[in-house]
């Protein structure tokens, strides 16, 4: 009867471990996201595929490229990201007053219009710092903040740049988009797991060539193998530990 007991606890707490381990890092990987789901495109992405499966989920827009940063030491290589009202829906975006302030605050919005928020790295290439100006294609924007922490910047190619980030609404007025750009737009959502089922199944019938569909698993497929990974060896402990007991 001890034994039993002994099995049943085991099994039964390990299972219990896994699934509270499961959530916490689908809460981190959403916050790694940006969103609990992202709809990425190689074109303007269009909302209203969506339709009714919208009501009660919050989203927002943002487009990535690479682009030329000026400033008074030069040029540097940049990666741009224009964000829509809201973002990020998960996570957040940490920021300083300047280069040399040590204190990160949160973000409560987004950049104003005709303002942008630089990387320290970024800042420190073109010799600049909250208050200048740097030139973005044909528009020249005010230095408002210093990005200290961008949770979802993500691994990609494009964003191994330092980041520059502006509003959607100031970018068609940098002329930067032009047929050939590399951008990639991005759909954000983020709601009630059964709300983001809802919008995911309806997104999912509707891809277009060049959309794709990101997830907390497959967006992050680092953190995924990784609950793969002790979700294994936490099996292979409650097996052991029924071995144990049946003996």
């Amino acid at each position: 009867l001890g034994a039993l007991v002994i099995a049943v606890a085991a099994i039964a707490s390990v299972g219990f471990f896994v699934d509270r381990m499961e959530l916490a890092l689908e809460r981190q990987a959403s916050h790694l996201l940006g969103a609990d789901l992202v709809l990425a495109s190689d074109r303007p992405v269009d909302a209203s595929p969506i339709g009714s499966a919208a009501a009660g989920v919050s989203m927002t827009r943002t487009v990535v490229f690479p682009s030329m940063a000026a400033g008074a030491d030069g040029v540097q290589l940049a990666s741009v990201k224009a964000v829509g009202e809201g973002y990020p829906l998960r996570g957040r975006l940490l920021v300083r007053d300047g280069l040399g302030a040590r204190a990160d605050v949160e973000a409560t919005g987004i950049p104003a219009p005709g303002e942008a928020w630089l990387d320290p790295q970024l800042a420190t290439a073109l010799g600049l710092d909250v208050g200048d100006e740097v030139e973005l294609g044909e528009r020249m924007f005010r230095i408002g903040r210093i990005i200290s922490v961008e949770t979802d910047r993500g691994t990609g190619f494009v964003n191994f740049a330092p980041r520059l980030m502006i509003a959607e609404a100031d970018l068609d007025s940098t002329g930067l988009l032009g047929p050939a750009s590399r951008a990639s737009w991005n759909l954000l959502v983020a709601g009630e797991p059964a709300q983001v089922g809802a919008v995911r199944a309806r997104l999912e019938g509707r891809l277009e060539p060049g959309q794709r569909l990101e997830t907390v698993t497959a967006g992050r497929p680092e953190l995924s193998s990784t609950l793969a990974r002790a979700e294994q060896f936490l099996a292979l402990v409650a097996l052991l530990t029924a071995l144990i007991a049946a003996v």
